[in-house]
């Protein structure tokens, strides 16, 4: 079962990344996007992305206000899963961004840098969960290979909540 799993994510990846096109809706704004309460420090708003179209929208036609001011969580991310910055039907992302893959426990995996337009990320072994930003803002949060993420995500009753690390 174990080796199953990953190639049906793998094919549902290459539905959502080479056929999404054919069945995109309009982009959602961001301010309609699930969101974490509060805010991270620099006013920065951590966009969850619960379900297949926002996680394949991402930050694809995001404006600069847009990507200076948010983070994006993609929760239940697994190893093989790939981060592609094409154009899906919503726009290209025309900012460089980082991933940065967690564990079960919110350790930092690893860091991956994607360029605009192009760039690609593939979720590395006991990936659970990951977010992108702008390098600047991933780079404020101080996230730390190897390292505990400075806060993490509870859902609860279909809200999300961040509990900061002390």
């Amino acid at each position: 079962m174990k080796k199953i799993l990953p190639k049906i994510i793998l094919s549902g990846f290459f539905y959502v990344v080479f056929l999404m096109p054919l069945h995109c809706e309009d982009r959602i704004p961001f301010s309609k996007w699930p969101q974490a309460e509060p805010k991270l420090s620099g006013n920065i708003t951590v966009l969850i992305a619960t379900n297949i179209e926002l996680a394949c929208q991402g930050f694809c036609g995001a404006s600069t206000d847009d990507f200076n001011k948010n983070i994006i969580w993609f929760p239940n991310i697994y190893e093989g899963t790939e981060f592609v910055n094409t154009n899906p039907g919503y726009g290209t992302v025309n900012r460089d961004i980082n991933i940065v893959f967690f564990d079960k426990n919110w350790n930092v995996i690893n860091i991956k840098s994607m360029k605009k337009n192009v760039g690609t990320a593939t979720a590395p072994k006991k990936t659970y969960s990951a977010i992108e930003g702008i390098p600047q803002n991933i780079s404020k949060l101080n996230f730390r290979v190897g390292h505990p993420s400075p806060f993490r995500i509870q859902e609860k009753e279909g809200k999300y909540f961040l509990i900061l690390n002390n």
